[in-house]
């Protein structure tokens, strides 16, 4: 080991003496590489010195720049103390830079940044702080002016009530009901501001109330003074209110009835309606329209004797009954009449076989009975009857038969004339395997 320590530092000192003797012809000159080297190392040297000094002794200039924005720093930190800058006034400064000319001259407005550090400020209020510049190398600047005021406050949410003053006219015998599509608004922003508000309001314009509508109007913010509070450091959840508005007068209409067939002569029957008559209250625009309320049709067939009916009333949309009466009274007088019963064979039967049954009439006939005229009852015969089994409408049995009720129809004979009770009919249907 030791020999080969001695054997490299033989070899290195060989390639030292070599290096140290080799030279260079430069014209009749000969120079050694290592004076070359050190010549070179020298003069980069007086080259950097030579730099810095120019510099420091260089032409300077000054440049201003106007209108630099002013950026807003260490908002995260001002709102761990439930802090928030909500506008900063003073949003442009003017940026003077000074010292050597090729450093001024290279500056580029987009390098410069002015900006505050609200990170320190603990209290809501309109304050004022220092600005700083960045992006100016080693230039001297002044900043002008050199402070800019921001307003810090709290941010806050707080529900105001909505009143709505509307303005209209409207006759005498309409009223109307305004309704609003919100009662409270949220206005968020500045603790100190928002606190101030205590109303919001809307007034729209309706104009002449004629029939209901609708219209909207912008939401103010007012103080306990009712003074508007215009502030750019709060807002409204809702810049504008919508309402409806519905007009209404009232009008009393009778009460009408009809029959569902038109079999009964007036002679032999009167109704009385209990009310006889029904106060409405709606949009006039609907009322105007209606002239009486049909209040229900009459079954004829249902109609054995004096009978007595309750029955509610169905209104068109838009109106409602004054006195919200639940149940109207229908007093039936029936006067001059008889029943009486009518035999009918099977044979004076029409048959309605749509379905193409394979059938056949257990019974021989049904019976029926009926109102008439007191005056014409002698006059009543069968053939003032249509009569009709309609085989489609049968219903089975729980013996396996079918039954129904075959149609009365009367004639128009001149006087009331109706049936009121319908005997049944059994039917045999026979299935493909009964034939």
């Amino acid at each position: 080991m030791k020999n080969q320590n001695n054997n490299l530092r033989e070899k290195v000192d060989q390639v030292k003496s070599r290096f140290e003797k080799q030279t260079f012809k430069i014209g009749k000159l000969y120079i050694k590489l290592a004076s070359i080297l050190t010549y070179v190392v020298c003069l980069l040297c007086a080259v950097f010195i030579w730099l810095n000094v120019y510099d420091e002794n260089a032409e300077t200039a000054t440049r201003k720049f106007d209108n630099v924005s002013v950026v807003i720093e260490g908002e995260a930190a001002l709102s761990k103390n439930d802090l928030a800058v909500f506008e900063l006034i003073d949003k442009t400064v003017s940026v003077t830079a000074s010292g050597s000319k090729n450093k001024v001259d290279s500056l580029d407005e987009d390098d410069i940044v002015a900006y505050i550090n609200v990170g320190d400020v603990d209290k809501a209020g309109t304050v004022r702080l220092s600005v700083s510049v960045k992006g100016t190398d080693k230039l001297d600047t002044v900043v002008s002016p050199s402070s800019v005021k921001t307003f810090i406050d709290q941010r806050v949410e707080i529900d105001v009530p909505v009143s709505v003053i509307p303005t209209y006219s409207i006759i005498s015998e309409y009223s109307h009901v305004l309704s609003a599509n919100v009662d409270s608004v949220t206005v968020s922003g500045a603790k100190s501001i928002a606190e101030k508000v205590k109303e919001a309001r809307s007034a729209p314009d309706l104009g002449e109330l004629t029939t209901s509508t609708t219209a909207s109007a912008p939401i103010v913010l007012l103080d306990e003074n009712g003074s508007e509070i215009n502030s750019t450091y709060i807002t409204s959840s809702l810049k504008t209110l919508f309402v409806k508005v519905d007009v209404f007068t009232e009008k009393t209409v009778p009460l009408t009835y009809s029959y569902k067939y038109g079999y009964i002569y007036d002679k032999n029957i009167k109704v009385n309606l209990t009310p006889s008559e029904i106060t409405l209250r709606g949009d006039p625009t609907i009322l105007g329209q209606i002239d009486n309320i049909h209040l229900t049709e009459i079954d004829e067939t249902k109609i054995g004797g004096n009978t007595e009916m309750l029955v509610g009333v169905k209104l068109p949309n838009g109106v409602v009954d004054v006195n919200q009466t639940t149940n109207f009274s229908v007093d039936i007088e029936l006067k001059n009449y008889v029943g009486a019963s009518i035999e009918v064979p099977a044979d004076k039967i029409a048959i309605k076989n749509p379905e193409g049954y394979d059938f056949k009439l257990i019974d021989s006939g049904f019976s029926f009975r009926y109102i008439v005229d007191s005056s014409s009852a002698k006059k009543v015969k069968l053939d003032n009857f249509g009569i009709e089994f309609d085989l489609s409408t049968l219903k089975k049995n729980p013996d396996g038969t079918y039954s129904g009720y075959p149609s009365v129809k009367p004639m128009d004979v001149g006087f009331t004339l109706y049936p009121i009770a319908t005997g049944k009919m059994d039917v045999e249907i026979f299935e493909d395997e009964d034939k």
